[in-house]
């Protein structure tokens, strides 16, 4: 069972209640319900202390079952779902050695049990046993029909005897069950009145209920046996009653059901429901299945996604049934609609991104048609028309005696403007009628008419006229922890699950955090749908509502319409509602399948494949991955993919059973990355960030954080090469299974990116002419490699990534984790009863910070610049693991330093003189051992330093709370401002100082007073980069449209960089930050007492007086209600009129702008605009468009106080 599911709901007609047809019978059919020749010798099931997988000899293929017996070894068992009704043949090859009883030999057995639990239902038995005398020799049993109740049977493969030896090979069982289809007209309906209609109640938990019922007098009732889960299993599906129609190809069925369920326990449990296509000999040909759904004792409906029969059909079977541990569900009103779909399903596929041409793409318009399965298609002809925007038809193409066609339309001497292309189809010979689609093209003129994010015919996605490659993560909500912690890094997106409001978008924007906003559950009835969706009407108005509402938040950067729901009839609207409200973001859209191209093509921007492998099983498997990305890149050919990579544990959702389920290694993470990626995925989600705070293996988050971070890393420095679109020289390799490579070329150097999917070591060897001879440097892993006749080889581990660097231009920087050198250790010392010093030698790779483990929970977060710190809180005589890891500032940890120890006994009372009643006095101590105080995980400088008979202390902190940590000699009690306290408590704090009096009271009632004052300051102003030269420290404006002003700003000491070594060129500027450049460029002086908004509590310490000062020079005068809001992003038009206002700048000469979107601007910003445009402060951004209303980015403010200070020379050096 999956992490996430979307269950998609909506309304259909109810159909009155229609008598069964006459029943045609077909013949009996068989199908293998599990088959093995024991081919893999990793395969768990048939794993014991008396067996292996023998290669000396087998009946087929490499490998038998070793089965070595001593008279008392148990059987081997497999445990699969069966059928009341359905007949059972179980048959395997069996060769006996070495069995001197008279009654030795090979046994195979079946037994039946009820509703998975042990309550046995009957069984099938051999008589004798077989001894082969070394000669290959099949096995049977008679056929066993499993009786009424049965769910699951246990196959059996065991001997009888003293000793000897067994080899088992091509073991198979086959499931025989007799199909009486039902002949259906256009319809089927049944609300399940007839009692005595049996084929409901094959099994002892479906019955008719006259107590509950949708409609009518009764319903289906389907009791979930308690108890019922198979032991080891991820989760388990109920079997249910099903019903069987002669299927007709190339015809469509649409299926609903009402269900409602009632005390339903485990995880995702309820009513399922699912139709499948079956062949001649019952086979599986197709299906479509509802998730299970639970409705909280209320009636609901479920409807099926439209199934169209292909070739081959000739049977429908529509199954009921439950997933759980427990409760009772109720069917009513099932309906089958038959009906013709349309003749044909076209796919544009160039261009393949909203029918837009980008300038300098394939200018070629290219749109494939699929006819219906069961037509005969040699009828019709079919019509492909290029179409301007006068209707006017500029190229047409027939297609005689087909459905199936290719039209290609060469628009690179046709004008820019709008096109469409019509494909139409009708019966050969015929006027009028048929059927046709059209798709909507627009040929652009110039790059700056493209959206601000769109997808090029390269699949690569471009955000404000850049490549951009997405490193996401999946969220519960957008929280100020979950930023902070992502702070520095790679992960440039999130995607939380909780749609965010503009104040989440806000605080994601100021931590320069992209947001994939969430609407995947804005379908009525979703379990998750928010409660102002109440009708599919309030579908598409609520996403139009939220998509107007945030379009414009430069936090945005997709939306999220379909969480594994790729199928629902729904999409496609919910798709056209938001291309209709926003042309700038795309939409985005997970499966964990392969999904047909037709329906991506239709209902998103952007695909990814979520589909996680890992349980920490012996038969995990990452193989498919790539396989199933190649074939969604073939199918999608350019269209954008998005991939989702598992990082979460199942354990956090399923039970594991015996064997304990963990989350994917770095490896493991590494190479399902590389897999999407080399099969065609241009970005990369990981999923999720809530899991990995609530890991069920127990592991740590900050390990797993540091896990996700390192491969971020690693593909955030790899992004320039993945995205390159330059000529790569030929590689040629042979070819295998295992192997996924991607060949690219950039700035003078060609990368091969190779994957081995598999968990066995391999070879592989390339070769290039045209390469051969240069260094081969292999990647991040300090080798390197020699050619040998054009070619190199190398070894890959399993599931090993290899990236070859060839070439001598520059090398891609390696993302470093910090690293101990060999023989490094972690000290213990000064061992007290309630302390522990720990001391460490300095990590490499510039190390930002080291994390301090006390038995595996973090305790404290201390500077990189420091080798010591004492372990506060811990309790006497009590054995410890201490672990410290060194952390960069991109967030990478390293291997951690162990080491143990155990802490003293608790100090003795002091002996007083002897009373005259005898014994000891109250001990008098009440002394402070240990004090220690931490904000945010880091310590705080106490002044002075922490010593018992210091008694009053201050510190500093930015932070809201803090955490005080300490410990007292002897038996004292503490208690901090009248609040008893054991080692520590959390306090918060308020601005300014804050007092805290921590009481120390001895056994024998005296006291000693700790006085602690906390300052608690104001927020930071980002900090300063003080490194030589700006173009060296920010690399994130190498290439930007505004490096050169950016680096002149810079030397006029204007602005200021990140503690990443980045400017962030593109990232918003708040109100109080734009006001605190305004007013420092220009020099401004005045009274910085001036403030009287009702918010001025907001206003950061750092940026008050600047604000003060504009406000008494008329440039800032708050809004309406009193505020100034200094958090909220600036928009355009309010930087206009504060620049304006700072130059008193008012007459305009009644010129009106000439920007295109000058409509947009507000009335109380079009004299300011007019006034600094015609002054040359400003201009516009792409397609002549001001945005007004769009948030300022850092780099547009730096190059409008430039211009501004050119403009009025006052600026100085």
């Amino acid at each position: 069972m999956r992490s996430k599911l979307g269950l998609i709901l909506s309304i259909v007609l109810l159909f009155s209640l229609i008598a069964y047809p006459a029943p045609t019978t077909h013949a009996a059919t068989s199908t293998i319900l599990y088959q093995t020749s024991f081919e893999d010798p990793n395969d768990s099931t048939w794993q014991a202390a008396f067996t292996e997988y023998d290669t000396a000899d087998a009946h087929t293929g490499s490998y038998s079952l070793k089965y070595t017996f001593n008279g008392t070894n148990p059987g081997l068992v497999i445990r699969l779902p069966i059928e009341a009704g359905h007949s059972y043949d179980m048959s395997v090859w069996v060769k006996t050695t070495n069995t001197p009883d008279s009654w030795p030999g090979a046994k195979i057995a079946i037994d039946a049990y009820r509703n998975w639990a042990w309550d046995w239902a009957g069984g099938k038995y051999m008589s004798a046993p077989v001894n082969t005398n070394g000669q290959w020799q099949k096995i049977s049993l008679p056929t066993y029909t499993a009786p009424e109740g049965a769910a699951s049977a246990v196959f059996t493969l065991y001997s009888e005897g003293a000793s000897g030896t067994i080899q088992f090979d091509d073991l198979k069982i086959v499931e025989t069950e007799r199909v009486d289809p039902i002949e259906i007209g256009t319809s089927y309906q049944t609300s399940f009145e007839d009692a005595n209609d049996s084929i409901w109640t094959p099994y002892e938990h479906t019955s008719y209920a006259v107590d509950e019922h949708h409609s009518g007098s009764q319903s289906l009732k389907y009791v979930i046996p308690s108890g019922a889960n198979n032991p080891g299993e991820e989760g388990a599906e109920r079997p249910g009653p099903s019903i069987k129609f002669v299927a007709e190809p190339g015809m469509a069925y649409d299926t609903s059901v009402w269900i409602k369920t009632v005390d339903t326990q485990g995880l995702w449990a309820g009513a399922m429901f699912r139709i499948t296509v079956l062949d001649h000999n019952g086979n599986w040909l197709e299906s479509k299945k509802h998730n299970p759904h639970g409705t909280g004792g209320e009636w609901q409906l479920l409807k099926l996604p439209t199934l169209v029969a292909g070739e081959g059909a000739e049977q429908i079977e529509i199954t009921l049934f439950a997933y759980g541990g427990a409760g009772t569900l109720y069917f009513d009103d099932l309906s089958i609609e038959k009906s013709q779909p349309p003749l044909f399903q076209s796919k544009l596929v160039n261009p393949t991104y909203r029918g837009l041409l980008v300038p300098g793409g394939n200018p070629q318009v290219a749109i494939t048609t699929r006819g219906a399965a069961g037509i005969n298609k040699q009828l019709y002809t079919t019509v492909a028309q290029l179409v301007d925007q006068n209707a006017q038809v500029m190229e047409e193409q027939v297609y005689s005696g087909s459905l199936d066609v290719n039209a290609e339309f060469d628009t690179s001497s046709l004008p820019a403007g709008n096109y469409k292309v019509v494909v139409s189809a009708k019966l050969t010979g015929t006027e009028g009628g048929g059927y046709s689609q059209q798709w909507p093209i627009v040929k652009v003129q110039s790059l700056q008419e493209m959206p601000e994010s769109y997808t090029d015919d390269q699949g690569r996605f471009w955000k404000d006229g850049e490549l951009f490659f997405p490193i996401g993560i999946y969220t519960a909500n957008t929280d100020k922890k979950d930023l902070e912690d992502l702070l520095g890094g790679a992960i440039n997106t999130i995607l939380p699950y909780g749609y965010p409001d503009r104040e989440k978008l806000d605080l994601a924007h100021q931590y320069g955090m992209n947001v994939i906003f969430s609407m995947k559950d804005f379908f009525f009835r979703s379990p998750w749908a928010p409660d102002f969706i109440q009708s599919e009407e309030d579908e598409l108005t609520a996403i139009a509502q939220y998509v107007q509402e945030y379009k414009d938040h430069p936090a945005l950067l997709a939306w999220y319409v379909s969480d594994e729901t790729p199928t629902d009839n729904r999409l496609s609207a919910h798709y056209q509602t938001v291309m209709a409200n926003d042309r700038d973001h795309p939409v985005y859209a997970v499966d964990y399948r392969w999904v047909d191209h037709y329906t991506v093509n239709d209902t998103t921007d952007l695909f990814g494949l979520d589909i996680y492998p890992v349980y920490g099983k012996p038969n995990d498997d990452l193989k498919y991955l790539g396989d199933l990305q190649k074939a969604m890149t073939t199918d999608l050919q350019n269209k954008g993919q998005w991939a989702v990579v598992q990082a979460h544990n199942h354990g956090n959702y399923v039970s594991s059973g015996v064997d304990p389920l963990r989350p994917p290694t770095t490896e493991e993470m590494r190479n399902m990355a590389w897999q999407y990626i080399a099969e065609g995925a241009r970005g990369v989600l990981f999923y999720s960030l809530f899991d990995l705070a609530n890991d069920a293996s127990g592991k740590t988050y900050d390990e797993l954080l540091g896990n996700v971070k390192t491969v971020a890393q690693e593909l955030k420095n790899m992004a320039p090469v993945i995205l390159s679109a330059e000529t790569a020289p030929e590689v040629s390799y042979n070819p295998q299974s295992w192997l996924h490579v991607m060949v690219k070329s950039y700035e003078g150097n060609t990368y091969i990116i190779a994957v081995n999917n598999s968990k066995e070591t391999q070879q592989a060897s390339f070769g290039a002419q045209q390469l051969s001879g240069l260094p081969v440097q292999v990647w991040n892993e300090g080798r390197t490699l020699n050619w040998n006749n054009d070619q190199f080889s190398d070894t890959f581990a399993p599931y090993a990534v290899h990236i070859y660097e060839i070439g001598n231009g520059d090398s891609i920087a390696s993302p470093d984790r910090p690293e101990w050198a060999t023989g490094n250790q972690l000290a213990v010392s000064n061992i007290q009863s309630t302390s522990v010093k720990l001391s460490w030698p300095s990590a490499s790779n510039d190390t930002d910070a080291y994390y301090v483990y006390v038995d595996g929970v973090k305790k404290a977060e201390v500077a990189g610049t420091a080798n010591e710190y004492v372990v506060p809180g811990l309790t006497a005589s009590s054995t410890y693991t201490f672990t410290v890891t060194a952390v960069n500032a991109q967030g990478l940890q390293s291997n951690g330093l162990s080491n143990s120890a155990t802490t003293a006994v608790a100090v003795p009372s002091t002996t007083a003189p002897q009373s005259s009643g005898g014994g000891s006095p109250p001990s008098s101590l009440k002394t402070l051992s240990q004090l220690g105080i931490t904000a945010n995980g880091k310590p705080l400088v106490l002044s002075p330093a922490f010593s018992a008979d210091v008694t009053e202390y201050s510190m500093e902190t930015a932070e809201k709370s803090v955490t005080i940590a300490a410990a007292a000699f002897g038996a004292a009690a503490m208690t901090l401002n009248g609040n008893a306290v054991d080692k520590e408590a959390t306090v918060n704090l308020q601005e300014g100082d804050n007092k805290f009096e921590l009481i120390v009271k001895a056994a024998d009632g005296t006291k000693q007073v700790y006085i602690l004052h906390i300052v608690k300051t104001g927020e930071k102003e980002p900090s300063s980069s003080n490194h030589e030269k700006a173009s060296d420290s920010w690399k994130d404006i190498a290439g930007h449209w505004s490096e050169t002003l950016l680096l002149k700003a810079w030397e006029m000491k204007l602005i200021k960089g990140y503690p990443d070594q980045s400017f962030k060129p593109n990232q918003s500027l708040t109100r109080a930050e734009f006001s605190v450049l305004l007013m420092r460029a220009l020099q401004a002086t005045g009274d910085d007492n001036a403030l009287g908004f009702t918010d001025q509590t907001q206003i950061g310490a750092w940026a008050r007086s600047e604000v003060a000062k504009a406000v008494e020079a008329g440039v800032i005068r708050g809004y309406d209600d009193g505020s100034f809001r200094p958090g909220e992003p600036i928009t355009r038009a309010e930087m206009a009129v504060m620049i304006s206002r700072a130059l008193k700048l008012l007459d305009t000469n009644n010129q009106a702008t000439n920007f295109a979107d000058a409509t947009e601007i507000p009335a109380w910003a079009g004299e300011a605009v007019q006034a600094v445009q015609q002054l040359g402060i400003i201009e516009g951004r792409s397609s002549n468009r001001f945005a007004p209303n769009k948030p300022l980015t850092r780099a547009e403010a730096v190059v409008a106080l430039l211009r501004m200070l050119e403009k009025t020379a006052k600026h100085s050096e």
